[in-house]
């Protein structure tokens, strides 16, 4: 190698080294800059092939910058594979493909010295591995693999970039080395058994870095599932309150009931008729009230735990928050019935749609006599097109709002994709001559 060739090499790489020392030294950035990155990839391995050749093959080169050229053109035009070149994610897994094939040229070529006793081949680099189609397919391969085991994506991240950025530096001046000893060893005995040391060297460096970051997956998988299960015994434990408080209901019912049965037993031979009918109706109405009110809650947080874990499997964000009033005039079978219906309908909506951003989200509103309950379905594809009307359990829902003087609304936000179904019931009314007039 003349020495105008060995001044290019060096530059190209001492360029390419600082490139990938620049991209891991920002913290978590977004984005790399574009003509850092068009400098970097479409001319500085182009060119770094273009003197690996040596010039002996100008149509190879030619043929190779056109395919390397159209292949890098094809993946960011394509809106899949856009943001591929544009994360530094994905420019440490090309260096880090880079560095493998390198490695892999080194150790076929100096293992070949060796096989069939060639003293000249470890000059010349091995086009297969160093041919721009193989380098994308050993992209794809590490790329493949490093999300397969979800190297990049961690917290030992910053570690990582320290250890790869120094790797390359060192690879760098590696390759410095590799050129001076091109120029001191006129024999050529000496650089396979350089090229070989120093590639089983780096790739079982590679090894170690895969995996000392398979065992740090490993072990951050572990504690993601210990606390799965510790939010999984929160859960149970906000559950198993809820249950205190709904036995303790029953208890308070229980106790109304053996009050009502001492009341009829002590005041049936001392009240009359008519007054004894009238103090039964009174304790029945208190009974009626807390039964009434244990129902609703027990049945409709039912109804609601069962439509999360729906929407849980299917990857909706779900988010409720009611609070039912008490002197709601809905018996609790009406009432569970009209939710599970808009519920029902909400899932078998949203289900339809092909987004992976689906919401459902249910929030009410109190007022002095009227109970508004809402239901909100966004997603990008989510539009107002079906006819509930048409569906016997809407129609069935819609009676018996009507029947209580309710209604069902439906009305859709076009420009936040929000479908939104609105139930509106009222309240018993305190004071009946307002009703009367």
């Amino acid at each position: 190698m003349s020495l105008e060739k060995q001044g290019v090499v060096i530059i190209m790489w001492i360029v390419y080294c600082l490139y990938a020392f620049h991209c891991m030294q920002r913290v978590y950035p977004r984005r790399v800059s574009l003509p850092i990155y068009y400098a970097a990839i479409l001319l500085v391995y182009p060119a770094t092939l273009f003197f690996e050749f040596q010039f002996d093959y100008p149509v190879q080169i030619l043929i190779s910058f056109i395919v390397i050229y159209i292949l890098i053109f094809a993946l960011l035009k394509t809106p899949l594979w856009g943001r591929l070149f544009f994360t530094t994610e994905y420019v440490l897994i090309y260096v880090f493909t880079q560095c493998i094939i390198s490695s892999l040229n080194a150790i076929v070529t100096g293992a070949s010295f060796y096989s069939i006793f060639y003293r000249d081949v470890a000059s010349k680099p091995i086009p297969f591995f160093s041919s721009p189609i193989i380098s994308i397919f050993m992209y794809a391969f590490v790329n493949h693999l490093l999300r397969e085991f979800n190297i990049f994506r961690m917290s030992h991240y910053k570690k990582l970039r320290e250890i790869l950025t120094t790797l390359l530096l060192i690879y760098g001046v590696i390759l410095l080395c590799s050129t001076a000893i091109y120029q001191v060893d006129d024999n050529d005995i000496f650089i396979p058994i350089y090229h070989l040391t120093i590639a089983l060297l780096l790739f079982s460096t590679y090894i170690w870095i895969f995996l000392y970051q398979y065992n740090n997956i490993s072990y951050m998988e572990s504690a993601r599932d210990n606390n799965r299960l510790l939010h999984l015994i929160d859960t149970q434990k906000v559950h198993y309150k809820k249950n205190v408080d709904y036995i303790r209901s029953l208890r308070k019912v229980k106790h109304d009931y053996h009050w009502l049965l001492y009341e009829l037993t002590e005041n049936s031979e001392n009240l009359d008729h008519e007054q004894l009918l009238a103090r039964l109706q009174e304790q029945y109405d208190s009974i009626d009230a807390n039964y009434h009110q244990y129902s609703n809650d027990l049945l409709i947080d039912s109804i609601i735990s069962e439509t999360s874990e729906v929407c849980e499997q299917h990857g909706i964000t779900f988010d409720c928050s009611l609070n039912i009033p008490k002197d709601i005039d809905f018996s609790e079978d009406e009432l569970c019935f009209c939710v599970a219906t808009f519920l029902n309908m909400s899932i078998d909506k949203i289900m339809s749609s092909n987004t992976k951003e689906k919401a459902l989200r249910i929030h009410d509103q109190n007022s002095e006599y009227w109970y508004v309950m809402n239901f909100e379905l966004s997603a990008d594809d989510v539009e107002l097109s079906d006819n509930p009307n048409v569906q016997p359990d809407y129609v069935l829902a819609d009676e018996i709002m009507e029947a209580h003087g309710g209604y069902l609304q439906f009305d859709y936000d076009k420009d936040k994709q929000i479908l939104r179904a609105t139930g509106v019931a009222p309240k018993a009314l305190k004071n009946p001559t307002i009703q009367a007039s």
